[in-house]
């Protein structure tokens, strides 16, 4: 049922190819890979198994090669892109034969190309703020996707919590996530960061509507799931959203947030300082039995194994199997620093970090373009916080990876080509 299911949405995608014209493709992108995260987490214990994940990579590449015809002469800056992918590459195929984890090692090169091609086919094919818009409302939709689903988990009862298990649920009253795992709450983060533009740049009712109900619900749902990192996101959000505040439409909309949120905060206050209470325990005791020290820790240990290994080791890798390495159990590395580390070197370190100094180099041209100050401070809050998720680990998870690459591509094409011609009042009307 996964793989038909799978094979659907690649049928969706061709025939959105055919009749909207491959920017359409993009925008829907983010309601599509939530859709598929659902579909491959329901799907994981069916005979297929691996196979569900294979077919969601195969159809992912095949789409942003497909797509990868608009690449123009604005992407000649992120040649190293191809080159920290094909340095992976390289290296997986190399060491991979080593310690027979070549399969593990394609997987995330995989994932790798999927994230970062997305941000150089996004930059190329969005052209307009009309086609953005396009793409923060089919984020929109994914999130409220998301949150019917964690809905519908708690109303019937199936899944767990997050750092527990099904007896969790019961025991402790905690909310169910279904069958996502952490990293997916991201994604519901993320989509909250662009609601703002959509009630900015919206005069229809009901849109604005579907925009304050997915906020509020996922702002709850974030909380009452107490995921660290979803909830920096937030923060973040928030912070610079902030300084939007001397816009009167601005001021409206977090008045209006915090005039339906407060009631609601205040009547569930004593329930959610018991969830809080609950799931700080649940951490605490994970992050006790998984390493002691949490990633910090975890990026320490890994670095002085590179520090004090043989030079080809440091610079190219120790191993792509990096399960059993830290921790007091049989767990993988989750930074994506030490992932990086150990797995390809210091090398891939550097260059992944000169592509986020190439990204952050083109930024600071858009903040000459004064009139799209909205659209700067949201891609500012796509790159801060992507950048510092690094620490906690973040590179493999496709949808809110995807969301993030795809928005900041689409923020920095549209603006350079469009330049001082960009308005702060969408065209959606």
């Amino acid at each position: 049922m996964s793989v038909i299911l799978l094979l659907l949405i690649f049928g969706v995608i061709l025939y959105t190819l055919l009749k909207f014209g491959d920017w359409y493709v993009l925008a829907i992108m983010p309601t599509l890979t939530i859709l598929m995260d659902i579909i491959i987490m329901h799907g994981v214990g069916d005979d297929a198994g691996n196979s569900i994940a294979f077919l969601r990579g195969t159809i992912l590449i095949f789409t942003f090669i497909v797509l990868s015809k608009r690449i123009n002469k604005y992407n000649y800056n992120y040649a190293i892109i191809i080159i920290f992918i094909f340095y992976l590459f390289i290296i997986t195929t190399i060491i991979g034969h080593v310690d027979e984890s070549i399969l593990i090692g394609y997987d995330f090169v995989a994932r790798i190309f999927i994230t970062l091609f997305s941000f150089i086919v996004s930059f190329s094919i969005i052209n307009n703020e009309y086609q953005y818009q396009k793409l923060c409302m089919y984020t929109m939709l994914g999130g409220a996707i998301f949150i019917v689903y964690i809905i519908i988990a708690n109303i019937f009862g199936f899944g767990m919590s997050l750092y527990g298990k099904e007896d969790d649920l019961i025991n402790h009253s905690l909310i169910s996530v279904g069958n996502m795992g952490g990293n997916s709450f991201n994604y519901l983060a993320y989509t909250i960061t662009v609601l703002p533009l959509i009630v900015y740049n919206n005069k229809k009712k009901y849109i604005k509507i579907l925009a304050f109900s997915s906020g509020v619900l996922g702002v709850i749902i974030l909380l009452l799931t107490f995921r660290r990192s979803a909830l920096f996101i937030i923060l973040v959000s928030v912070l610079l959203h902030s300084s939007m505040i001397n816009n009167k439409n601005y001021l409206k909309i977090f008045l209006s947030v915090a005039l339906i949120s407060l009631p609601l905060l205040i009547f569930s206050y004593s329930f959610i300082e018991n969830i809080f209470s609950i799931r700080g325990e649940s951490v605490l005791q994970y992050e006790s039995i998984s390493s002691a020290g949490g990633r910090t820790g975890e990026i320490e240990y890994v670095n002085n194994i590179a520090l004090n290994s043989e030079l080809k080791n440091m610079m190219f890798g120790t191993s792509l199997n990096t399960r059993g390495v830290y921790g007091n159990y049989n767990r993988s590395l989750h930074s994506d620093i030490s992932v990086l580390i150990y797995r390809f070197g210091y090398i891939s370190l550097l260059l992944f970090l000169s592509i986020n100094f190439i990204i952050y180099n083109t930024f600071s041209r858009l903040k000459r373009y004064s009139p799209a100050k909205i659209y700067v401070m949201v891609f500012v809050i796509f790159f801060i916080t992507n950048l510092l998720m690094m620490i906690p680990g973040r590179m493999t998870s496709l949808s809110f990876n995807l969301l993030v690459y795809i928005h900041m591509g689409a923020i920095m094409g549209f603006l350079l080509k469009n330049k001082k011609d960009v308005s702060e009042k969408s065209y959606l009307r």
